[in-house]
């Protein structure tokens, strides 16, 4: 009631389109709290206070951009559209008809998805972070709403959006990482930014595409990737057997 002004607690539909400026994962909250089943309702008082500050953490998009890259925070244009022209290289290939175009397209397609998750990996192998979608390198909000037009018209919305990041983290690492962050959709200017919230694990994290497993981590405010001795040796100190 609170939040929508009318005496209709359980009219979702109410929060979720009269209330733009909430984060998403606040509407989420309240649907679990409110749920017939016990099973899928927040177990505890701490539970719930956890989320919130969760969803307060989401709605500060400001100050998350102002604070800029680091250990902790990312910034992706987006999970599927291309800002800017191609890669060099692509570029190259496309002019001197060694590939398509529509192939050089889907190639950066798959390097923008492999950015978000290999960020995502990195998150969960250290100390947790968030990554926002829908901002660029220079913290301008491009929403995620370029995503859209990759969509069949019919799908073109929040909801598909998500479904569609659900179906890239699953692919990456199967659904226990996608069970284990958290997202919001924010609407903060122009656009509608994407707040993933990634926890540390509590074992380490593969990414897997096409190419085989890698490893992640974070480092000041990049990702980096291990492997031999000091992966061994990384795995050991964050995670003692």
């Amino acid at each position: 009631m609170a939040a929508t002004g009318t005496p209709h607690p359980g009219n979702l539909s109410l929060l979720r389109t009269g209330r733009l400026d909430l984060p998403s994962s606040f509407g989420d909250l309240v649907a679990s709290l409110l749920s017939k089943s016990p099973d899928d309702r927040p177990p505890d008082a701490e539970s719930v206070l956890l989320r919130l500050d969760e969803v307060r953490h989401a709605s500060n998009i400001d100050a998350l951009i102002a604070a800029g890259e680091s250990d902790s925070v990312e910034l992706k244009a987006s999970l599927h559209h291309r800002h800017g022209p191609l890669p060099p290289e692509l570029q190259k290939k496309v002019e001197l008809k060694v590939m398509q175009p529509q192939q050089a397209e889907s190639e950066v397609q798959k390097q923008i998805k492999t950015g978000v998750t290999k960020t995502v990996a990195a998150f969960l192998n250290t100390d947790g972070g968030t990554l926002l979608i829908g901002v660029s390198d220079s913290g301008t909000v491009l929403g995620i709403e370029p995503d859209f037009k990759h969509f069949s018209k019919e799908k073109r919305n929040p909801d598909n959006w998500l479904l569609s990041l659900r179906n890239v983290m699953v692919e990456a690492f199967g659904s226990e990482v996608w069970n284990a962050i958290h997202v919001s959709l924010v609407r903060h200017g122009p656009g509608t930014v994407a707040v993933v919230h990634c926890p540390p694990c509590a074992s380490e994290t593969w990414h897997k595409d096409d190419t085989g497993e890698r490893f992640y981590m974070r480092a000041a405010n990049a990702t980096q990737q291990l492997d031999g001795s000091r992966l061994v040796r990384y795995i050991r100190e964050h995670w003692p057997a």
